[in-house]
């Protein structure tokens, strides 16, 4: 089609097709093709994604897509979440990872989109250098995110070394202009890290420590990179991937340089704060500490780890606030949007944790399973049995899974599909598996079992080899919701002085052992 007769027939509009991937929108027949087949799209669907391809590579907001979608009518947010789950199921995006959700912000269509009929100018332009130019009118450090979106969306085994689609995004940024000097490249490969070390799936903080030490080797003075190394050194130990003793060495090099060369640096500081924690160093470890809350008030790390304090000592209210503007700060990290989902299941704000779990979960598809079963404790707390139900087919199987079904059979029926999952729980021998037998007849209100099991959890957790790396089962215990009924009980609270003077003595000497 000629392109004259298109910016007539379109009102000005001068773009009437385009193509990304395997699929042609062809607005002019109003139709979405796949390798020439039609695929059937409801008209205000259509619209949404007519709307999203425009602006590939572009946040778009929901005030956005209402404006250009029901300008004429007043809808709720129902019917553009139905409109996005037709638009992902046509193009096959189970893992919404071409239709990307920015939890609080919007949207990004993040496929390159090719324009079949553009202006003759615009015509002779490469097509790479035409999707470059139009990232271009994002902010520098959009860019730096909408390139690694592109870099996530690609699925490989996580033991496979850097891909061509890896080599593609930094050649494509640099195509763009952005990544032109070795720093912008480095901090490409830093931010690639950064996002694995907080998807927490299986492999990914294997691959951040490459992506840390990419970085570092284009540029040694990256003290962003020195901090992600160290915190992916200190998470190996709780992989078992290498000792404590060989990680404090590693961590405390990186660390010591990065604070030579930056003073200032808040990431640095805390993970400095809790490297000489553990080793008892308690002095040396406030020091650091109230210099990364000087320096780090817009460090969703540091607020993240002050939040962890104040959730330690049971002031989830004070948690919940920080952990907040952590995750403002860091609207696309994963362990933000979970930390907070699980102060506010803690602090018994059930439906507010419910959005957030759900928000964590579009950030690391690999962690929807853990989503999924709070999701499930959460319509248990709230009695909502039937959904229970309908849920329990997409949990993995295991011990959550168990609890889960136990709990809800024992309402519902049949009765021995709870007491065999109740079984299989008690056959299992493990700490995780004692606090949700816990959990489970305090469910029932069988308060002399559930007491029963939280003895038996303590002593499981002291005979592990560290109580420090596995503090969060502690946690579990004294705060969750399923164990309100039980906090008047005087077993309880003799229980808890008991359970926290017992632990307190094992870490002390946890730390006397480290620091030797």
């Amino acid at each position: 089609m000629d392109a004259k007769v298109t910016k007539m027939h379109a009102s000005g509009v001068n773009h009437r097709r385009f193509s990304f991937g395997s699929f042609v929108l062809d607005v002019d027949r109003g139709a979405l093709l796949e390798e020439g087949e039609d695929v059937p799209l409801r008209p205000k669907t259509f619209e949404v994604l007519n709307y999203l391809v425009r602006h590939a590579g572009l946040l778009v907001s929901k005030e956005d897509l209402h404006a250009a979608v029901w300008s004429d009518v007043v809808v709720t947010d129902d019917s553009l979440t139905h409109c996005l789950i037709e638009i992902r199921k046509a193009l096959g995006d189970d893992s919404r990872k071409m239709v990307l959700t920015v939890r609080g912000r919007g949207y990004l269509f993040d496929l390159p989109v090719v324009s079949h009929e553009r202006d003759e100018e615009e015509s002779r332009i490469p097509r790479d250098i035409v999707w470059s130019a139009r990232l271009l009118a994002v902010a520098a450090t959009f860019l730096v995110i909408a390139a690694s979106f592109v870099w996530w969306g690609t699925e490989r085994d996580s033991r496979q070394s850097e891909t061509s689609s890896e080599l593609a995004v930094v050649e494509n940024t640099k195509t763009a202009g952005i990544l032109n000097s070795a720093n912008n490249e480095a901090m490409a490969y830093y931010q690639k890290g950064k996002y694995l070390y907080s998807r927490r799936g299986p492999g990914d903080n294997e691959l951040a420590i490459q992506h840390f030490r990419r970085a570092l080797a284009i540029d040694p003075g990256l003290v962003d990179a020195l901090a992600g190394l160290a915190g992916s050194l200190n998470f190996q130990v709780a992989e078992q991937k290498i000792s404590w003793e060989v990680s404090r060495v590693k961590q405390a090099e990186a660390l010591e340089e990065a604070l030579r060369l930056d003073p200032s640096h808040a990431e640095a500081h805390i993970r400095m704060s809790n490297l000489y924690r553990r080793q008892g160093k308690t002095d040396l470890s406030l020091e650091h500490s109230q210099l990364a809350w000087r320096y780090g008030q817009s460090s969703a790390l540091v607020l993240s780890i002050f939040a962890g304090k104040a959730a330690d000592g049971g002031d989830y209210e004070k948690a919940i606030l920080l952990q907040r503007r952590a995750a403002q700060q860091d609207p696309l990290g994963y362990v933000n949007r979970s930390n907070l989902a699980h102060y506010l299941y803690r602090a018994g704000h059930l439906e507010a944790a419910r959005v957030e779990f759900q928000n964590a979960a579009e950030l690391s598809p690999k962690m929807e399973w853990e989503s999924a079963e709070y999701l499930a404790l959460i319509l248990l707390l709230q009695q909502k049995y039937e959904e229970v139900k309908l849920l329990l087919p997409d949990l993995q199987e295991g011990l959550a899974r168990d609890q889960i079904a136990a709990m809800t059979f024992s309402i519902l029926g049949p009765q021995d599909e709870a007491e065999a999952a109740l079984a299989r729980l008690v056959a299992d021998g493990a700490v995780d598996s004692a606090i949700r037998l816990a959990d489970l007849y305090a469910f029932r209100r069988d308060t002399d079992e559930a007491m029963r099991w939280l003895g038996v959890a303590t002593n499981r957790i002291l005979a592990l080899e560290s109580i420090g790396w596995n503090w969060e089962y502690l946690d579990r215990m004294f705060y969750s919701p399923f164990f309100q009924s039980l906090r008047s009980d005087p077993r309880w609270i003799a229980w808890r002085a008991d359970t926290e003077e017992r632990s307190e003595k094992a870490l002390a000497k946890e730390v006397i052992t480290a620091r030797d």
